[in-house]
Parts: C-alpha cells; sequence; structure tokens
C-alpha cells in the first residue's frame, strides 16, 4: 500500500480520506467475500481505482470497502449529470409520435398526469404492451392521483426533473439534494428545492409528506439503515415510500462483472439484492412492501456498460443485434417478475401506528 498507485481512490483522496467498514452497512454481519478487487471510476472521469466491492454473506448486499468519508465524497460528484435545466430534460421526456400520444393517455388515466398531445385510448391500449406500461408506471413513480392538498417529496431531487412530471398530475412536489449547483439549476424553474443535509430537513418537516421518492439516491448513500428511518418520519400515516437502485442479482452485473453501470465506483456505495432492500425496509417501520415490475429500461445500462468494456460510449440506439436482443429479453423478464432487471423499484407504506 506504499505506492500511490495502489491505493484506493488515488489520485483524489488520499489514505486517510478513507473509511474502512470491516461490515456489511446493511446488515451489520461480518460475513463476506470480495466480489470486485480492483473497481474503476469508469462514467465520470474522476480517474480512481482500485475500489473493493465485497458481497455480505448475510443480506446479500454489495458494498465499497474502504470508501471516501462523508467529508470529502462531493469530489466524486465534480462532473456529474444533474446540471442541467430541469425544464429542458421535462420536455425532452415527451414528444409528437403516436407512442407518446398513446402514453400520455395511459398516463393521465391512471395517474392523473395532465401531458399533451394525449390520446384517451391510451387508457386502453397500453396495458397490453407490459413492457411499456411498467415503464411508463415507473416514470410516474407509482403515484396514485393526488387530492388538491397532497405532498410528495423528492429526496436528492437534483435539478428537480421530477418535480416537474409530479407537477403536472396535480402533486405539490418539493424536492431536497445537497448538491448546491443542481439545486440552483431547479430553483431557476421556480421549483421548490432545499439545499440541506436530509437530517436537517426531516427534523423540520416530520410527518409532512403523503408520498416520498427516491431514485438513485439510496445506493449514495453511507448509512443506508439511518436513512431509511430518517424518511419514514417525514412521511404521514401511511404514506407511500418509493425507491428505484441498481439491482445486483441483474443480468448485466452477472454479464459485465466490474464493468456493469450499476457499480459506478466510488459513488455507488451499497448495490442491494431484490431481499435485502425489502428487509431493510420492513425493520424501519414499513408494510406493505412491494418489489415492481421495472418494463423496458435495460437498453441504455446495457450500452453503458458494453462502452465501458470497449473504453468507448455507446448508445442504447446503437447496440448490436445481438445485444438488442439480450435488452428485449432482459426487459420481458422484468415485466413477468417483479424484483428482476437492471433496477430494483420498491414501493412500501409507513406503518400508521406504533414502529420507531
Amino acid at each position: 500500500m506504499n505506492d500511490p498507485a495502489a491505493i484506493p481512490g488515488a489520485p483524489i483522496w488520499r489514505p486517510e480520506e478513507l473509511e474502512y467498514l470491516g461490515q456489511c452497512p446493511v446488515c451489520s454481519s461480518t460475513e463476506r467475500e470480495l466480489r470486485h478487487a480492483d473497481l474503476e471510476d469508469r462514467f465520470f472521469s474522476t480517474g480512481t481505482r482500485n475500489w473493493r466491492a465485497w458481497s455480505c454473506l448475510r443480506c446479500a448486499s454489495l458494498y465499497l470497502d474502504p470508501r471516501p468519508r462523508t467529508d470529502v465524497i462531493e469530489r466524486a460528484y465534480s462532473s456529474y449529470y444533474t446540471h442541467e435545466d430541469p425544464r429542458v430534460t421535462y420536455a425532452a421526456d415527451n414528444g409528437t409520435s403516436i407512442a407518446w400520444h398513446l402514453s400520455n393517455g395511459y398516463l393521465a388515466a391512471r395517474f392523473g398526469h395532465r401531458r399533451a398531445p394525449a390520446w384517451p385510448t391510451g387508457r386502453w391500449l397500453i396495458p397490453l404492451l407490459p413492457p411499456i406500461r411498467f415503464q411508463l408506471d415507473y416514470f410516474a413513480r407509482h403515484l396514485p392521483k393526488p387530492s388538491p392538498s397532497m405532498t410528495c417529496l423528492d429526496v436528492g431531487c437534483g435539478n428537480g426533473g421530477f418535480l416537474l412530471r409530479a407537477q403536472s398530475a396535480g402533486w405539490r412536489a418539493c424536492g431536497v439534494d445537497v448538491d448546491e449547483n443542481a439545486v440552483n439549476r431547479g430553483r431557476a424553474a421556480d421549483l421548490e428545492i432545499e439545499c440541506t443535509a436530509l437530517d436537517d430537513y426531516a427534523a423540520a418537516h416530520r410527518e409532512a409528506y403523503h408520498a416520498v421518492t427516491l431514485s438513485h439516491v439510496i445506493e449514495h448513500v453511507h448509512d443506508p439503515v439511518l436513512f431509511v428511518s430518517t424518511l419514514r418520519k417525514m412521511l404521514r400515516p401511511n404514506g407511500l415510500l418509493w425507491i428505484a437502485t441498481p439491482n445486483v442479482q441483474s443480468i448485466g452485473h452477472r454479464l459485465f462483472g466490474p464493468r456493469w453501470r450499476g457499480l459506478e465506483a466510488p459513488r455507488h456505495l451499497v448495490i442491494f439484492n431484490r431481499d435485502g432492500l425489502s428487509d431493510l425496509v420492513r425493520r424501519n417501520g414499513f408494510r406493505d412492501v412491494r418489489l415492481r415490475r421495472r418494463g423496458r429500461h435495460s437498453a441504455s445500462i446495457l450500452a453503458a456498460s458494453l462502452g465501458a468494456v470497449a473504453k468507448t460510449p455507446i448508445n442504447d440506439d446503437r447496440l448490436p443485434s445481438w445485444w438488442q436482443g439480450v435488452a428485449w429479453a432482459n426487459d420481458l423478464l422484468a415485466s413477468i417478475v417483479p424484483g428482476t432487471g437492471e433496477e430494483l423499484v420498491l414501493t412500501a407504506r409507513r406503518c400508521i401506528a406504533g414502529g420507531r
């Protein structure tokens, strides 16, 4: 370890800026095996390498050890992708094709979204195409049609792109994030976002929300147990929790190993499997825990992973035909069996009484 090139995270982090766990941050088990010995940051150009990922033998979570400390981890996000105008992102999420006419009709009927152009026939036709239907359910984060007073919080909202979607469905949507540049982008679009740590925000917003969502956030958290407990405190009794996160048991991880897009060391600190994530949520005061069918989604993950192998970016619409077949099969499986695919999608309800 005297060679700087062999130190995890070099040259961005010094050895004293890393923390060593020795146990799983999800279940605290010390029983583990080394899964990946030399992960590199292949996707956001920090130039770091030699990260080690361990598989917990109790809950099967994959976690980084060592990892950057909480006070220095922001260096891993200097070139992150949440710094664009959310209105541009929102506009790109819509179109004028027949597919979008039908999709917007389905989103209006199922979730209350007010998006144009929309064909009402979409409410009947889209359910006949399960991979598309479940992709749109994910797009709406499974949030039910709200009454006028219902509030939604997006944790780790970045520039607030999802807040615009939630607003279009009638939610009073708020966001919280620690990335000041991303938050400023959202505020410039008149979105209600606070730039602060979640603990501080939760203390002032106890039982304030009917729904809390987080898309690809929990894998970035140093203490996922405390994090889920904090989320619970902000929800009203019977409030809805929605989580999306990479799936360590995915086909992509099995095929690409250390080059799988879902790993993304050192920003992704914990990658869950479906049982480990479900158990974590149940242990922290939630019921009605459900893994959702993900639907169409895997082409972009496989393309990014293939690009990491080839060391050149590959767009999902330029996947070789064989890989397109793999993506199609992966999406079909994710439309049939909950908790499969490249992502896990989970919903749960805060326990009405009792708990912590």
